[in-house]
């Protein structure tokens, strides 16, 4: 199934580090069954560097199941003083 994956913040730069092309948008295929921690191994990206995952204009968890065509939005964690 393909999912479309909208990187926000740093994280665009963390993903092109990791090997991936920098740019905010990406298009996978993922698996029947996949989640969004599957997800963020295919990217290259730690749970501990996302703040929030957004599908659907709700947050989801690592334990949510993707299902065709979702976009998902990854943002990183905020920080503030």
């Amino acid at each position: 199934m393909t999912i479309t994956v909208y990187l926000h913040d740093i994280l665009k730069e963390k993903v092109a580090v990791a090997g991936k092309r920098k740019n905010s948008r990406l298009e996978l295929v993922m698996p029947a069954g996949a989640t969004t921690a599957d997800l963020l191994d295919q990217v290259g990206l730690q749970p501990s560097r996302v703040g929030m995952i957004v599908t659907g204009g709700r947050r989801v968890g690592l334990d949510y199941r993707l299902q065709a065509g979702d976009i998902i939005q990854l943002f990183a964690p905020l920080a503030g003083g």
